[in-house]
């Protein structure tokens, strides 16, 4: 229980240590084919400029952002927040480090606040995904099953404490608080102030 989930001091992210696309020892294929064709990258141009064309024609509604001039976008999705949202998920997130998963940005507070602290938040907007071969399948999937349960809609949900936050299946998000000192692997401090969010999947 919350209860006994002592303070995050660490982070250290596993997916940026060497080693960490191999399974059993050896280079799992599936990443390797990713990686060596450069299709998980961020920038991998395979298929662009049909993703760019095509999305658009089959989505209604789909945007492509260039996120080194984001003003004019933050400022678009930050009109759509909820009065009913907390302070703590008002703002736009930046997935820092999230390199295994081809997502950029996010927000939470255009969620439907059903209560200070639950809110079902639709994976089909304001929630970006790289325009790659990789991204492609991950922007698709909410448009293809707006309804479902995981896929369409993620179910947002923040403890009594005040600092977790709990998003559907196995993703916890730690708030960080006001006295916390977070460290990376080496022991060395972090610029982390109050109220940045650490998502960890287990």
């Amino acid at each position: 229980g919350e209860a006994q989930r002592e303070p995050l001091t660490v982070y250290d992210p596993p997916q940026l240590k060497t080693g960490y696309y191999r399974t059993g020892g050896k280079v799992d294929p599936r990443w390797c084919a990713m990686l060596c064709c450069s299709m998980a990258n961020s920038r991998s141009p395979w298929c662009r400029p049909c993703i760019t064309a095509c999305v658009p024609c089959c989505i209604f509604g789909t945007k492509f952002v260039d996120l080194r001039e984001p003003d004019d976008f933050f400022a678009t999705v930050l009109r759509e927040e909820s009065p009913d949202a907390p302070d703590v998920v008002r703002g736009v997130f930046w997935m820092q480090d999230n390199v295994t998963a081809p997502e950029q940005i996010i927000t939470m507070s255009d969620a439907e606040w059903r209560s200070p602290s639950s809110g079902l938040k639709s994976a089909r907007y304001n929630w970006t995904h790289d325009s790659t071969c990789w991204g492609l399948p991950f922007y698709c999937m909410p448009h293809f099953k707006p309804d479902h349960p995981e896929i369409g809609n993620v179910r947002i949900e923040i403890s009594p404490s005040g600092k977790w936050i709990w998003m559907q299946g196995d993703q916890l998000v730690y708030i960080v608080q006001p006295h916390d000192v977070i460290r990376d692997g080496a022991g060395q401090p972090l610029d982390m102030p109050a109220g940045t969010l650490m998502r960890l999947t287990y």
